[in-house]
């Protein structure tokens, strides 16, 4: 079965390199089938740091802002293509507390359930209900890609998804590695308290 992953990373060249990436290849995932989205001004600096994969991993130009980054990643594949999209700092996937296996076949059984429910996102478990957009698997419709949030962008999408299918999947039992709060670069950057209130509102 056919899947692409996808990356958004903003300012965490190394970091990418020392947890996500050092993941997926501990999963023997093809880098042809990995695409790192960047912001234009940090093309460059990705491209040096993954020197040695740049004719494996695909590094594509994409937009400012997570929100915005999401609707180029749709838009950017075809409608109906099967999308796995985590972030940057993913360093364990785990079943029952215990590191997944197979993170192929996880992807594979879930992308299957998804279109035997005539359901379109799955994710995993952050807090009650809604999907996270640290980790999540989806099956690409543009119009559900579409952002007007930032911050709260993954609880829009969820619920996004969830109108248009009937529901969502999550797994109760699959958890992370990962602190979207330390080190330099991502949501970190520019996500205050003031910002988030706005949203909310």
């Amino acid at each position: 079965m056919c899947y692409k992953i996808v990356i958004p990373s903003y300012k965490r060249e190394k970091i990418i390199k020392e947890k996500t990436l050092r993941l997926l290849d501990k999963h023997y995932i093809d880098k042809k089938n990995i695409y790192i989205f960047v912001e234009e001004d940090e093309l460059e600096i990705y491209k040096k740091e993954l020197l040695s994969d740049i004719n494996q991993y695909n590094i594509i130009k994409g937009a400012k802002g997570i929100g915005n980054q999401r609707e180029a990643i749709s838009n950017y594949f075809e409608e109906n293509e099967n999308i796995l999209t985590m972030d940057d700092d993913i360093e364990e996937i785990y079943d029952n507390g215990k590191p997944l296996v197979n993170l192929h076949y996880f992807i594979v059984d879930t992308i299957n359930f998804l279109n035997a429910n005539h359901l379109t996102l799955a994710g995993v478990y952050p807090v009650n209900r809604f999907l996270i957009g640290q980790f999540k698997i989806f099956i690409n419709k543009k119009h559900l890609e579409k952002r007007k949030y930032e911050l709260l962008e993954d609880y829009e999408n969820t619920m996004k998804h969830a109108i248009f299918s009937g529901g969502v999947m999550r797994y109760n039992y699959i958890t992370l590695k990962a602190n979207y709060n330390s080190g330099k670069g991502g949501l970190k950057e520019y996500r205050t308290l003031e910002r988030k209130i706005d949203e909310v509102k």
